[in-house]
């Protein structure tokens, strides 16, 4: 059975993906160190998912009536929180999640594009005790997640954009719903787009 932890979390449920993983097995120097006794490290693997838009019991876990087997299963191996807050705005409340702080605190309480301040970010600290870092989806601020301490990063940098088309309009079909067409940023690592218009008619963010 999970265990359950009553823990106010400065951040979880707003709006749109982004699925944060880190993993204890990467670095170089932490592969060295266990290289005589492989399977020592017994760091949690960590996986963080924000969800656009979900409720507390929209998934198995919390009682939802919709069927989640791989969310029940991460669940149940993992950590349940019973309690959470957000700031009630989304670039606000990723700024808290990724930093341990308030908005203001970091200088995200009024700027959607602005830039994490005075602060250190999930990824950086991670990194730092030796794991691998990934991040993938939204990130709605100013800056690229790759320079704040992720190993990878691949998606939206900004945030109010289309998860089929976060581009320009492509042939035979519609202008892809979005504040300010045209000017959304998307990242590949440390190379950035704006903007990213994807060939794949099949693809989501």
């Amino acid at each position: 059975m999970a265990r359950r932890h009553k823990i106010p979390v400065a951040a979880l449920f707003c709006a749109a993906l982004m699925a944060l993983s880190a993993c204890s097995e990467a670095p170089q120097q932490a592969q060295e160190s266990n290289a005589e006794s492989p399977g020592t490290d017994e760091r949690p693997n960590i996986v963080i998912i924000l969800v656009d838009d979900m409720g507390w019991s929209d998934i198995g876990a919390y009682g939802s009536e919709i069927n989640t087997p791989n969310l029940d299963q991460l669940a149940s191996q993992g950590l349940r929180f019973t309690q959470f807050r957000n700031t009630g705005k989304c670039f606000t409340s990723r700024a808290s999640l990724l930093t341990g702080l308030y908005q203001h605190q970091v200088g995200m309480d009024d700027d959607a594009m602005g830039v994490l301040r005075n602060s250190v970010t999930l990824g950086e600290v991670l990194r730092g005790a030796g794991y691998r870092t990934l991040m993938v989806g939204k990130h709605h601020g100013g800056e690229n997640p790759y320079d704040r301490g992720f190993d990878h990063y691949y998606g939206m940098r900004d945030g109010a954009g289309n998860y089929f088309n976060p581009g320009l309009q492509r042939a035979g079909e519609p202008v892809p719903a979005q504040k300010r067409p045209g000017q959304r940023t998307w990242c590949f690592d440390e190379e950035c787009q704006q903007p990213f218009t994807p060939e794949d008619r099949d693809f989501y963010s």
